[in-house]
This record gives C-alpha cells, sequence and structure tokens, in this order.
C-alpha cells in the first residue's frame, strides 16, 4: 500500500508514518477493518450508496479522491484547505453529504494524534504567496478569512471561507454545500487579497461579513450582482476601481459606503435598492450631489451622506 498524491507526516519532526501504522490508528479510532490489503473503509448509507453505486470508499481513497480533482496546491495543508477543497470538489463531482462530516473528524483526528497532511506537488507551484496551477490556468491567493480562486488575470470566482471564520461553525456541513445550490456563507471577515483584479458576477451574492470587509488596491472592476442582497460593513471603493456593474448591490445593506473618487459607469443601478446606513463622498461631490450626481446608482437612499 501507498499513498498515492500524500504523506502523512508527524508534526513534531516532519517525518512520514508508516502506511500500515497510520492506517491501523484510523481503523482503531473510526471502528473499520484493518489488513495489509486495503485501507479502512467508510460506509455510506444505502440512499448515498444507491446514489453513487458505491458502497464505501476509504479514507485514503476520500483524501486521494480530493486532492486530485481539486486546487489545493502542494505543501503542508491546514484542516480547513482540505475542508474547503472537499467543498470545491463536491461542486463536479457527486460526492455523498456524509463525506463532509467524515472528513472534518478525520482531520481532527489526525491532528489530535499529532500528524498532518502534506500534498505532493505536480502541476501546480506557488510564487510569492500565490498558488498556481499550469494546467488549470487557474491561482488561489490565502488568508486568514479563507481561500480565494481566481483565473491567471486575476477575475475573483469563488471563495472558501477558513473554518474558524464562519460564524456558525455547522454552516460548513449544513448550509454551506454544493449540491444543486450554492449557499454563501456568514462570515467574521472578508479580506479579498492584494493581486484580484475583477470580481466575477454573483460572487457573494446573499452573503454576510459580520466584522471586516475590504477590496485589494490592486481591483479594477465588480461585476453584476457580485455582492447584491448582501449584508456588509464598512466598505471602501478603491481608487483603481473604474467599473461597477449593474445591481452590483442591489438590495444589499451596508452599515457605511465610502468611494476614494466619483467615476462614471454604465448603469446607474449599481446599488439599487440597497440600504446605506452612511455614504462618504468626496468633497469635490459636493456641489453634484443635488443635481447630477443624485441619481448616481441609487445613491441618494443613504439615511446620512458626509463629504470628506
Amino acid at each position: 500500500m501507498a499513498f498515492r498524491h500524500f504523506s502523512i507526516l508527524r508534526t513534531s519532526n516532519h517525518t512520514s508514518v508508516d502506511e500500515n501504522v497510520i492506517d491501523a490508528q484510523v481503523c482503531e479510532h473510526f471502528g473499520f477493518s484493518h489488513s495489509d490489503e486495503d485501507y479502512g473503509h467508510f460506509y455510506f448509507t444505502e440512499d448515498e450508496a444507491r446514489d453513487i453505486d458505491q458502497k464505501s470508499i476509504s479514507w485514503v481513497g476520500l483524501l486521494d479522491f480530493i486532492i486530485y480533482h481539486s486546487f489545493i496546491g502542494s505543501g503542508k495543508k491546514s484542516k480547513y484547505e482540505i475542508e474547503a477543497a472537499l467543498a470545491w470538489t463536491r461542486q463536479y463531482i457527486r460526492l455523498p453529504k456524509s463525506t463532509v462530516s467524515f472528513l472534518s473528524e478525520l482531520l481532527k483526528f489526525l491532528e489530535e494524534a499529532g500528524y498532518y497532511v502534506y500534498v505532493y506537488g505536480h502541476t501546480d507551484e506557488k510564487e510569492d504567496g500565490i498558488f498556481k496551477n499550469a494546467y488549470k490556468h487557474e491561482m488561489i491567493f490565502e488568508n486568514n478569512s479563507g481561500l480565494f480562486l481566481c483565473n491567471n488575470k486575476g477575475v475573483l470566482l469563488r471563495f472558501f471561507p477558513a473554518t474558524d471564520n464562519l460564524l456558525d461553525k455547522t454552516v460548513l456541513r449544513e448550509r454551506y454545500t454544493f449540491q444543486e445550490d450554492y449557499y454563501k456563507p456568514c462570515v467574521h471577515t472578508l479580506i479579498i487579497p492584494e493581486g484580484v483584479s475583477s470580481i466575477d458576477s454573483g460572487f457573494f451574492r446573499e452573503g454576510m461579513v459580520e466584522n471586516e470587509f475590504s477590496f485589494p488596491s490592486t481591483l479594477k472592476s465588480i461585476g453584476s450582482n457580485a455582492f447584491a442582497y448582501a449584508f456588509l460593513p464598512e466598505v471602501e471603493i478603491p481608487e483603481n476601481v473604474d467599473t461597477i456593474s449593474t445591481f452590483a448591490f442591489g438590495n444589499s445593506h451596508i452599515r457605511s459606503l465610502r468611494f476614494k473618487r466619483i467615476f462614471e459607469c454604465e448603469y446607474l443601478r449599481q446599488f439599487k435598492d440597497s440600504q446605506i446606513e452612511t455614504l462618504y463622498l468626496p468633497k469635490e461631490c459636493r456641489h453634484q450631489w443635488r443635481r447630477q450626481f443624485d441619481g448616481y446608482a441609487y445613491l441618494h437612499e443613504a439615511e446620512y451622506v458626509e463629504f470628506y
């Protein structure tokens, strides 16, 4: 037996753990059958087995499957990175819902036993903290908020929150799923990393950020419905942004919104029906506010307006 795309290493000295040794420990902890010919298997419910035509999957097979089919990057992997990779994988490939909770318990066991997962690199590499996949033409940025999936042009496509960043720890297993519907998470922070140049349409629709939210200085455009129906704290539009597409913040709730500068947009519906508590505008907008500027993006519906 041998792991194909990863190793289990000891946290204390970063040495490899023998496959049979770690399999025996996993089997004993979870009540699986252990043998020298195959790894211990996690069994699905009857409905799940019928849905995917498979009765079980080994714990090694599950990890291998996730690592192979998702873009997770090489090197030492944290618990939340692998959980996020599973959530991403379930968008495209059917995996039973029970694998989510089982994977969480498996990673918790490995962590408590003094082990971690080390992923082998093949098509991906890391430069300046950014994982790049030459085959899929994608990049992943990582910070304390979670993982940010971009294409090779810097367009932000998906956000996978760190487990500790979720407001409710059950969200990842019960609400934040990738089956027929896509539910946006409720998080403490959403710090979009430097290097992101554009945000895809519908990126954080119906999401909620409780404490801290920020755009990168590299941002140039925000797609349609990107933050529609979202709940956001303080939002500052960076100076480099020159395009906000229609309904980008439509029906959203924003505690405070600050523009670094004002620019022309093709449509004037970016903030339609949004609720903005305090709007901060550059002082040169003061004379435009009740004339040309009044209809701009429906910002006149803000409760308070201050010029700085």
